[in-house]
């Protein structure tokens, strides 16, 4: 419960600019919806399908997201200045970064919700997987 607090104080305590950076391209419905949680909707919300999250918990949720997208944000920037922002090094890093988020996630959820979550994130990949065939972009 300490580290969910110090990750949420983290998050919260991120520069105005990176979390505006990290919540770039997101779905701002919320703001508009009363009672919503900000932040927790669109493809964000389809990874929790299925799950009953309370607001606060879907609050840590976003916040731990914003958190990681920083950091991957973070990382994206970086390799792009060096120009290795294409190179099988890099695609790892943000790949260990997606799964360590997504490891964060699962840790505030009961091992039924985690079934789930599993079960949401292969449906997930799967159909990025299938964007990324047909040449779409991801997100």
């Amino acid at each position: 419960m300490r580290r969910v607090a110090f990750v949420a104080l983290l998050a919260l305590s991120l520069p105005a600019s990176l979390a505006a950076q990290a919540n770039h391209g997101a779905d701002h419905s919320a703001h508009h919806t009363p009672g919503a949680v900000k932040g927790f909707e669109g493809d964000f919300a389809a990874h929790f399908k299925g799950i009953e999250l309370s607001d606060a918990l879907k609050a840590k949720m976003v916040a731990l997201r914003d958190e990681w997208h920083a950091k991957m944000h973070a990382v994206k920037e970086e390799a792009t200045k060096a120009g290795t922002a294409e190179s099988p090094a890099v695609t790892k890093r943000l790949d260990e970064m997606k799964a360590a988020e997504h490891a964060a996630f699962r840790a505030l959820l009961t091992p039924a919700q985690q079934k789930q979550f599993d079960e949401n994130m292969k449906a997930h990949h799967t159909m990025d997987a299938h964007k990324k065939k047909d040449g779409g972009s991801l997100r």
